[in-house]
């Protein structure tokens, strides 16, 4: 009897550690591993968040630094800019040939008119430029004569703070192209008579877009990177508002689009810093996590799926196991049964 009792008992404990090793455990095993992949996830998450906050950072700071580069070639010009009633084209052509990133030179006060000279060189051979400095010219002189009094003032007021510059950024066509350029406008007065002007220093367009936005780029990036302000694969590049193809970008520059941008509002209006890592982008990452998640639930998933079967192989061996047994001593129940109610019979 003690022997026919331990059989099922020990039927039963097979089965139930058969069952918590194949459903329970996995189980556990998912809801573990889940929370430590959301944990994961988050703390990634976190990462990412923190490589935009760096971005925006040094975004920030390399705009000063390219504003201050470009702040540093208009005072060069401006300390040799002629004063009202002295501007004319021997005097503004000895500046433009100091400073070959300057395209135009103009000045405007209501007693001696509107005054402009560009670049000699370029009005003879390139009919392009030609047109720009027309362009130019219309577009300024209307400005300035409706508004003088109005806009004098406002200059003479940053200037008192110490914002000398007023920066007005245009594209200028060029054939079947347009070119970006920034126009430094300031307020030019003549210390000895009292005289006020306004004046403007017009960048060159293919020298912002070839020497100066490039070169300044590498300059911003390696002291950046030198000064552990930003990761060494970071990468950046400048572009207009409306348009996501880069005017220029820093060596390095692997395509794409920035993860990161910041208008640029002062002397350059009108353009867009951007800043990524080279290699990847926060996307990659992104979907990186996804198939990691996926793989992962995925094979928790199969796990769970064989903890199953192996649950469902064992039951069912345990179940024929016992109609195999039932039969088997079923059988010789029957087969007992007749000899002995013949043996009962002769005794009888």
């Amino acid at each position: 009897m003690k022997m026919k009792a331990k059989q099922p008992r020990s039927a039963r404990s097979r089965l139930i550690l058969t069952m918590e090793l194949a459903v329970i455990l996995p189980a556990a095993t998912l809801v573990l591993l889940s929370a430590r992949h959301l944990q994961t996830i988050q703390r990634d998450r976190a990462v990412e968040a923190a490589i935009q906050r760096d971005f925006s950072q040094v975004l920030a700071i390399s705009e000063k630094q390219i504003n201050h580069k470009a702040y540093e070639l208009m005072d060069d010009v401006r300390n040799e800019f002629p004063v009202p009633g002295e501007a004319c084209s021997e005097t503004l052509d000895r500046v433009l040939g100091a400073h070959p990133y300057v395209a135009h030179l103009m000045l405007y006060d209501p007693e001696h008119g509107f005054v402009m000279r560009s670049r000699p060189d370029r009005l003879k051979n390139d009919p392009d430029f030609r047109d720009e400095a027309e362009h130019m010219s219309k577009m300024m002189e209307g400005w300035w004569k409706l508004e003088y009094d109005d806009f004098s003032k406002k200059l003479s007021k940053m200037d008192e703070k110490g914002t000398p510059y007023y920066f007005d950024g245009e594209w200028m066509p060029r054939g079947d192209k347009h070119f970006y350029t920034s126009t430094a406008i300031f307020l030019r007065t003549d210390k000895e008579t009292g005289k006020a002007a306004i004046a403007g220093i017009t960048f060159d367009g293919d020298y912002l877009r070839d020497q100066f936005f490039p070169q300044t780029l590498d300059q911003v990036m390696s002291r950046n990177v030198a000064e552990e302000q930003t990761d060494k694969n970071a990468v950046i590049m400048v572009r207009s508002k409306s348009d996501s193809t880069p005017i220029a970008y820093c060596t390095g520059w692997d395509g794409g689009n920035a993860e990161v941008e910041r208008n640029m509002e002062s002397v350059f209006p009108g353009l867009v810093l951007g800043m990524k890592l080279r290699g990847t982008t926060l996307a990659a990452m992104g979907q990186h996590f996804m198939h990691t998640s996926v793989l992962t639930l995925g094979g928790l998933s199969f796990l769970l799926a064989g903890g199953i079967y192996l649950t469902y192989r064992n039951v069912s061996k345990e179940m024929a196991l016992a109609r195999l047994k039932s039969d088997f001593v079923s059988n010789v129940s029957h087969e007992l049964r007749t000899p002995l109610s013949l043996i009962r019979l002769y005794r009888s």
